[in-house]
C-alpha cells in the first residue's frame, strides 16, 4: 500500500499552487493520502491489539507462578518473594 501511494505521489499527477490540474488528479491525490491514514491506523490498531493479548497472557502466567512460588514458600518454610 505504501508503494503505492508513493508512486502516485511521485509520479502520478502534480497538484500545486501555479499548476493546472483536473479534479480527478485532485481526487486521485486525496484518496490515496486517506486511504495510506486509514491503512496506518488498522495497522496500529492491530499491534495494539496483539500487545494487549500478549501482556494479558504474560500477566496470567505471572500470576501462576507466583502462586506456584507461595506454595513452595510454605511447603518449605521459606521466604523468596
Amino acid at each position: 500500500m505504501l508503494f503505492i501511494y508513493l508512486r502516485i505521489i511521485f509520479f502520478g499527477p502534480q497538484i500545486g499552487p501555479g499548476k493546472i490540474y483536473s479534479e480527478a488528479d485532485l481526487m486521485l491525490q486525496v484518496i490515496a493520502q486517506k486511504s495510506i491514514v486509514l491503512t496506518f491506523m488498522a495497522a496500529i490498531l492491530h499491534q495494539v491489539y496483539g500487545f494487549n493479548l500478549l501482556l494479558r497472557k504474560k500477566d496470567k502466567t505471572k500470576f501462576i507462578n507466583t502462586s506456584r512460588i507461595h506454595w513452595f514458600e510454605r511447603k518449605y518454610s521459606l521466604k523468596i518473594m
